[in-house]
């Protein structure tokens, strides 16, 4: 599974099952790539003859653009001025298991600056396409210059302060020019000029809440006023064997009439997830996080009171049950004024009031019969 297009003759491939990397970085990079969306064409409503062609050939054009973008990235960092091998030497000489509250906060400031440098293209491009406007009858388009400096705070990327201008011009290695005068940016693409009209209509679509997710996937679908990514598009990265079970559960948690939610994608690299959830009269019942390598689940009780009558509940029917519910109801050690010392089945652990799951990390067949079988019982003895 992989996207596919070429350009001057070379393929270009994200392989969603490649597991070897260089550095963390080209894994971020790599994560941003395959959760592209597969191309699919799709015309804006209204459209003249002329204007429909025209937005065929700036689609194709931007989904080839964000390809190379990304291949780009991977076979040149220094290009992207992406910082490499700082992360990956820091955890290599640490603990990753028992790390300090130091070195936690090191460890975050690393990631971040790989992290942000990579994003900083995306939420550029998506400035450019939500901001920018058509600079008469030819293909170029422009924009306030502000745009630069106020992406730095509206998309949490201040550890880049300062820096915009210089990483801007790199997009030159791909055919898209900046021109800056002292109040506007001029953006031209001679290479693809239909490109940057197809980037404006994406990401000035009627899409409200996911307008930032079809961007980030380049998913065209995002066109249509209705659309909304959909459980199918949250699996399409999962391993064969998560994806089988996040379908049986959907399967069951649709069998017991509980409503599908998907959350939109704030950014696509490295440790970003689809998030779903399902719920009942309103009211949290099950959710998963899907990634290219893991599937976390989660089952929702909405109090902590709940948590304990579970844990009774289960204990009845199986101790083997009961202990593994137990285990799977995470400590929470939060000096918040919801934090409670609670009574799981005749067990003590404290846990969160705001917090009252069960987390179940890449669970395994077993796991997933329990879960079910958990839920039903909370449905029909709890949430009656």
């Amino acid at each position: 599974m992989g996207h596919e297009l070429v350009k001057k003759g070379k393929k270009v491939r994200s392989d969603i099952n490649q597991k070897e990397f260089p550095s963390t970085t080209h894994k971020s990079i790599w994560h941003a790539a395959v959760f592209m969306a597969p191309f699919r064409e799709v015309l804006a409503p209204r459209l003249t003859d002329r204007e429909a062609d025209n937005l065929r050939k700036g689609e194709k054009s931007l989904y080839q653009f964000m390809t190379d973008l990304y291949s780009d990235m991977y076979d040149n960092p220094e290009a992207y001025y992406l910082p490499i091998g700082e992360y990956d030497s820091f955890m290599n000489s640490s603990d990753r298991e028992n790390l300090t509250r130091k070195d936690k906060l090191k460890e975050s400031l690393l990631r971040n600056r790989f992290q942000r440098a990579i994003q900083f293209y995306q939420k550029l491009l998506f400035e450019i396409g939500s901001k920018a406007e058509p600079d008469g009858d030819s293909h170029n388009f422009i924009m306030d210059k502000s745009v630069l400096s106020d992406i730095i705070t509206k998309h949490n990327l201040r550890i880049l302060r300062g820096e915009q201008e210089r990483r801007a011009e790199a997009l030159s290695n791909l055919g898209m020019e900046i021109i800056q005068s002292k109040s506007k940016m001029t953006i031209s693409n001679k290479e693809n000029p239909e490109m940057l009209a197809a980037l404006s209509t994406l990401c000035k679509a009627n899409t409200k809440k996911f307008v930032l997710t079809n961007f980030l996937r380049c998913d065209f679908r995002g066109l249509m006023d209705s659309f909304k990514p959909s459980f199918d598009d949250a699996v399409s990265i999962l391993p064969d064997g998560f994806r089988k079970m996040a379908v049986e559960m959907n399967d069951f948690m649709r069998s017991v009439k509980c409503r599908i939610s998907v959350q939109p994608l704030k950014n696509t690299t490295l440790f970003s997830q689809w998030k779903l959830g399902y719920s009942l009269k309103g009211k949290s019942v099950y959710s998963f996080h899907s990634d290219t390598d893991s599937l976390e689940t989660f089952a929702c009780f909405n109090h902590y009171q709940n948590v304990s009558r579970m844990g009774y509940l289960l204990k009845e029917e199986s101790d083997l049950l009961h202990t593994w519910f137990y285990d799977k109801i995470p400590t929470r050690l939060c000096s918040c004024r919801y934090n409670r010392l609670a009574d799981i089945g005749g067990r003590k652990k404290r846990i969160c009031g705001l917090m009252n799951k069960m987390d179940v990390i890449n669970p395994d067949s077993h796991d997933l019969q329990n879960l079910k079988h958990i839920i039903k019982i909370y449905l029909d003895k709890i949430r009656k």
